[in-house]
């Protein structure tokens, strides 16, 4: 109770909480108190709702006049307090001005009826969120996701899976569905099933596993283990790691046999990558094949995680990774004494390090690889259903047989037309144009009417392409851009491919402001073509080109923009979300580490020369 009077509003809210948790009725008067003279809004509506928790039914006519308050927070405060605690009459009173705000044109009142939801927590209230889930406001859909995590009532899963496979959403949905626990296993392991599960919309499926743990959810996960799609497989294994799996009894067998079978892979990739020789076209290609091989000793670890003792194993991979020797001799010790002596034949050849040519040498002895002609080879790489069903890589192949004119890869790249992954059709349908303009041709109007508009989009480019107006980039193109910027090189080209389907492409005509000194920004710009200047007024802080970046300190602390930003010449950005931003950062620190850099750099060039 002394605490309700300390200065800091926020130990006041929080004893007020605590008072609410354990019925403190003493504390009556002095939560009364709060209420009629905090000047604090959350103070307040904190304590309206240890109020309702502490008198409930009788302080009803009390906290009743606070529904219609001014002050959002307050009117929340009464709302939560009165459907919590209030009895038939306060239940009946806060549930119509519930009502009337998830049913309101404003967006702010259909927000504050997610966050009421979301406070009550009561499972049986679900239904005002069923509408929430789909509105067209991104604030509100943000709150309505939130709330779903605290109501976990399973009749939303449906609702919530839909969110998880939109970009904008997907965070929020990921952590509501974690919430669900156990519950809400049966409906991500529907939704995995599904034949039009996106490959992302797996990948998530299989971390949220993770993040719920158990034995249900290891179950859920074993059951992944074989699949086809690496990049899915990768996250399944992750997973199970983060559930603390240990393989026993026939699981055991099992987990050997997965480890064979990505040494095979291995070899293989490694032949590809020798048959299809050194080249510009191809370079890009090969070093995806090469980040591959990376994916594929990363998933050998997590195997090995499964059979032996997790955190040795991992710390041994981690000392490989690194430029030291000495360390890295101690880590391939560590594992030889520990490892089956089949698993270090098996295996160091990946582990040692060696060069593509020299690995491959020791692993044609247990598994022998064939030359084969480049074209071939592109072929292979290019059917989604051969040895690497991997989007990014046939999206490169794709894109490498169009440029060398590759006739043999038609069908191939024709194929590819119906796949379900929008970044192989776009690639496919490009490609397909420069290699064979009769067969494009042919699919047409059946792609420029297409339900997926960045195909429409990309028939439209190759339409009007080179007739002078402006191209759409491909996906492709939008990685070359990325991995030229250098927050994002060292970050793997399915990451930024998958990055770069979501990042929207902005035309800018010449002195039209992209953004203005005093607002508020959200947006990491990248200058795909063009120029801009950064100043305020008349006065120029910096002038910005090709493959420079902007608007990073604003992305990560939304405060008002410090400068205006104004193309000097028509100028074509990528421009990446928040979200988006931390989510990658989440997963790769060298991008803020590289984003830290150049706001040293800019920091540095005000101080010294008065400059941004």
């Amino acid at each position: 109770i002394d605490l309700l009077d300390h200065p800091v509003p926020e130990v006041r809210q929080d004893a007020l909480v605590r008072i609410q948790d354990v019925e403190f009725a003493v504390a009556f008067s002095a939560v009364r108190s709060r209420i009629e003279h905090d000047e604090d809004p959350q103070v307040r509506a904190e304590a309206l709702k240890a109020l309702c928790a502490l008198g409930e039914a009788e302080v009803v006519d009390y906290v009743t006049p606070y529904l219609e308050h001014s002050d959002p927070e307050i009117c929340l405060g009464a709302t939560v307090g009165l459907l919590r605690n209030g009895g038939i009459d306060g239940v009946l009173l806060a549930g119509n001005r519930l009502l009337e705000t998830s049913n309101s044109a404003l967006p702010a009142e259909r927000i504050f009826a997610a966050r009421t939801l979301g406070e009550v927590g009561i499972r049986s209230f679900y239904r005002p969120l069923l509408g929430l889930l789909q509105d067209n406001d991104p604030g509100v859909r943000r709150a309505a996701l939130v709330a779903a995590a605290e109501i976990r009532s399973p009749r939303l899963w449906p609702l919530v899976l839909e969110n998880l496979a939109l970009h904008k959403y997907h965070v929020p949905a990921a952590s509501a569905l974690a919430a669900g626990g156990d519950a809400a296993l049966a409906s991500l392991g529907a939704a995995f099933s599904r034949a039009d599960a996106s490959r992302q919309v797996q990948i998530r499926i299989a971390g949220i596993c993770g993040r719920i743990r158990g034995d249900r959810a290891v179950s859920l996960l074993k059951s992944w283990l074989d699949f086809p799609d690496k990049g899915v497989r990768t996250e399944v294994f992750q997973s199970l790691r983060l559930c603390g799996y240990r393989a026993q009894g026939g699981d055991v067998v099992d987990v050997r046999r997965l480890l064979r079978e990505e040494a095979s892979d291995a070899a293989w990739l490694l032949r590809v990558w020798m048959d299809l020789n050194v080249g510009n076209p191809v370079s890009l290609l090969r070093g995806t094949l090469l980040q591959e091989l990376e994916q594929i000793r990363i998933r050998c670890f997590l195997l090995l995680s499964f059979l032996y003792d997790a955190t040795l194993i991992l710390r041994a991979r981690e000392n490989l990774r690194r430029e030291n020797n000495e360390q890295r001799a101690y880590a391939l010790e560590v594992l030889e004494t520990t490892l089956s002596r089949d698993l270090v034949t098996l295996l160091f050849p990946l582990f040692e390090r060696l060069p593509p040519a020299a690995c491959l040498e020791q692993m044609n002895l247990l598994f022998p690889q064939q030359a084969r002609s480049r074209p071939d080879r592109l072929t292979e790489l290019i059917t989604l259903h051969g040895r690497q069903s991997n989007p990014w890589i046939s999206a490169c192949a794709m894109q490498v047989a169009a440029i060398l004119s590759l006739k043999t890869c038609v069908q191939a790249v024709h194929d590819n037309l119906i796949s379900t992954n929008t970044l192989v059709r776009e690639t496919a349908v490009w490609s397909l144009s420069v290699l064979n303009r009769t067969a494009f041709e042919q699919q047409r109007h059946a792609l420029e009417n297409d339900s997926d508009e960045r195909i429409r989009k990309i028939v439209q480019k190759i339409e009007n392409f080179p007739e002078g107006d402006r191209p759409m980039l491909l996906t492709i193109e939008k990685v070359m851009v990325l991995k030229s910027v250098s927050i994002f090189s060292q970050v793997p080209d399915e990451v930024l491919a998958s990055l770069a389907s979501v990042m929207e492409e902005v035309e800018t005509p010449e002195g039209e402001a992209i953004y203005k000194k005093g607002e508020m920004g959200q947006t990491l710009y990248i200058i795909a073509d063009g120029r801009v200047r950064v100043h305020d007024g008349d006065r120029t802080f910096v002038v910005l080109g090709e493959r420079d970046f902007f608007g990073e300190l604003t992305t990560l602390d939304p405060e008002p923009n410090l400068a205006t930003v104004t193309p000097l010449e028509e100028t074509r950005l990528l421009g990446l979300d928040r979200d988006a931003l931390y989510e990658l950062m989440s997963d790769h620190t060298e991008v803020l580490r590289a984003i830290i850099h150049v706001l040293c750099q800019r920091l540095r060039g005000k101080n010294e020369n008065d400059r941004w």
